[in-house]
C-alpha cells in the first residue's frame, strides 16, 4: 500500500481538506512512476480506463471502506480518464471530479467575505458550467468550521462517502466540480460539524427544493429567464398606489382537486381579477422556499429559490409576466430578521452559530422561536442582499 492508514482514513472520512491531493492520478517521483486512487464505498472492482479503451488497469481494494489504489510505471495512456466500477450487478464508467482544479478560487469569493458580493450565487451554490472541457456542475458551500463536507446526490447514488469536498482555505467554502451531475439531480451537503455532529444540509443558494419531508436542493439551469420587460406601472411618484396583498396558497382553489392554484393556472386568472378591482400592485405573501405551511411562507429555508408548492422556477416566472402585462407591479414580502431552527436548513449549519447571532439573547425569536440573522458578519450580508438582487433580476419583481 503506498498511501498510508492514516491519510487513507483521512480521504474516506473527509477530513482532509483537500482530498484532491491524494485521489485520482498523482506521481510518485522521477522514475518511481504514478499512482491511481479512488473511492467507491459500493463497488466490488474499480478500473482505470485510458481514453481509447485500449488499456484497462484494475485498482487494488485496500480498505473495505470503499478505497481503491494502484501503481503504474507510465502515465502515457491515461492523459485522458475514467473509472470503471463494477458492483454486484451492473457497471458504471465516470469521469474523476479529483482530476479537475477548482471552478472558483479562493480570490473569487473575496467580496463575498467582505460582505459586498451582491450576487454571491453566481459563485456559490450549485452551478452548472463547462470546466477543462468537461460539462458538469460546479459546487460551493461556504461551511467555514466544518470538520469534513461531503457531497451526496442523485449523481452518487447518495453515497455519504465518495464525494469529499475541497477546502478554499480563507474563504471558509469547500468546492468540487463533478462531471457526471446535472440539472435536475436533486442532492444535500453531508457536514460535520465543528460539534462533531453530523448534519444533513440543503443548499442555502439552492434555486430549487423537493418538497418535505425530503428538503433535498435541486440543480438547476443558471441561465437568465426569458424576463418580460413590464410597461409603466404606477409609483408614488405620478399616480395613486394600490396593493393587494394576496397568499398564493390561499387565494383560489381548485374545487374538482380540492388544491391551491398553480402558478400557471394563477397566471390565467389572477391578473384579470387584479385589472379589474384597478389595483397598482400585487403583494405577495413570501413566496420563498419554506417547509412549514402554517407559516404561510415566513420561516424561509430557500431563500433563492420559489416554493415547490404551485410549480416550477420557471413558471413563477410566468405568473409574475403575466401579472405585468396588464400594467400591475409584482411585490414580494421578503424575510430577512429570521430563520427556523430546522436541521436541515441554516440553523447550526457547520456546527457553530454561522447564520444566526451567537448570543441567544439576540439569535433566538423570544415568541417564535426561530433564529435571528447575524447581521455583523460579512458573508451573513452578502447572503441576504444576494437574495434580494436574485429576485429582482432572475423573476423581474417590482
Amino acid at each position: 500500500m503506498i498511501i498510508s492508514d492514516n491519510e487513507m482514513k483521512s480521504c474516506l472520512s473527509g477530513m482532509i481538506g483537500s482530498p484532491h491531493t491524494w485521489l485520482g492520478i498523482h506521481s510518485l517521483g522521477e522514475k518511481r512512476g504514478w499512482v491511481v486512487r479512488a473511492i467507491d464505498t459500493q463497488a466490488c472492482k474499480v478500473s482505470v480506463v485510458s481514453k481509447d479503451k485500449q488499456t484497462v488497469i484494475p485498482l487494488r481494494k485496500v480498505d473495505k471502506g470503499g478505497f481503491f489504489e494502484v501503481k503504474i510505471e507510465s502515465l502515457e495512456p491515461f492523459s485522458s480518464y475514467t473509472f470503471l466500477s463494477q458492483y454486484e450487478d451492473t457497471e458504471y464508467e465516470w469521469v474523476d471530479p479529483y482530476s479537475f482544479t477548482p471552478y472558483f478560487l479562493a480570490q473569487d469569493l473575496y467580496s463575498f467575505n467582505q460582505g459586498v458580493d451582491r450576487r454571491p450565487h453566481e459563485k456559490l451554490g450549485a452551478i452548472p458550467v463547462t470546466h477543462q472541457g468537461v460539462s458538469g456542475v460546479s459546487f460551493v458551500v461556504w461551511a467555514p468550521s466544518a470538520k469534513s463536507v461531503h457531497l451526496t446526490g442523485d449523481f452518487n447514488l447518495w453515497n455519504p462517502l465518495n464525494l469529499p469536498m475541497r477546502s478554499l482555505g480563507s474563504s471558509g467554502c469547500r468546492e468540487l466540480f463533478v462531471p457526471f451531475a446535472k440539472i435536475g439531480d436533486k442532492y444535500k451537503y453531508r457536514v460535520l460539524g465543528a460539534d462533531n455532529i453530523l448534519r444533513e444540509k440543503t443548499d442555502p443558494y439552492a434555486f430549487r427544493f423537493e418538497p418535505p419531508t425530503g428538503n433535498a436542493s435541486i440543480i438547476e439551469d443558471r441561465s437568465p429567464l426569458n424576463i418580460f420587460t413590464p410597461k409603466e406601472t404606477r409609483t408614488a411618484v405620478n399616480q395613486p398606489i394600490s396593493v393587494y396583498e394576496m397568499h398564493l396558497g390561499s387565494w383560489k382553489y381548485e374545487k374538482n382537486e380540492n388544491r391551491p392554484l398553480s402558478y400557471i393556472e394563477l397566471s390565467r386568472t389572477l391578473p384579470a381579477y387584479l385589472e379589474k378591482m384597478n389595483f397598482s400592485h400585487v403583494e405577495l405573501l413570501p413566496p420563498s422556499e419554506y417547509p412549514y405551511g402554517a407559516s404561510w411562507g415566513y420561516q424561509v429555508t430557500g431563500y433563492y429559490a420559489p416554493t415547490h408548492r404551485y410549480g416550477t422556477p420557471e413558471e413563477f416566472a410566468i405568473l409574475v409576466q403575466s401579472i405585468q402585462k396588464v400594467g400591475v407591479g409584482v411585490l414580494i414580502d421578503w424575510v430577512p430578521a429570521h430563520f427556523p431552527a430546522d436541521e436541515f436548513a441554516l440553523s447550526c449549519f457547520d456546527g457553530t452559530s454561522l447564520y444566526e447571532h451567537q448570543d441567544p439573547k439576540q439569535g433566538r425569536h423570544a415568541e417564535w422561536g426561530t433564529m435571528c440573522y447575524n447581521y455583523g458578519r460579512a458573508e451573513v450580508r452578502s447572503f441576504l442582499i444576494g437574495s434580494a438582487i436574485s429576485w429582482l433580476e432572475r423573476f423581474g419583481v417590482n
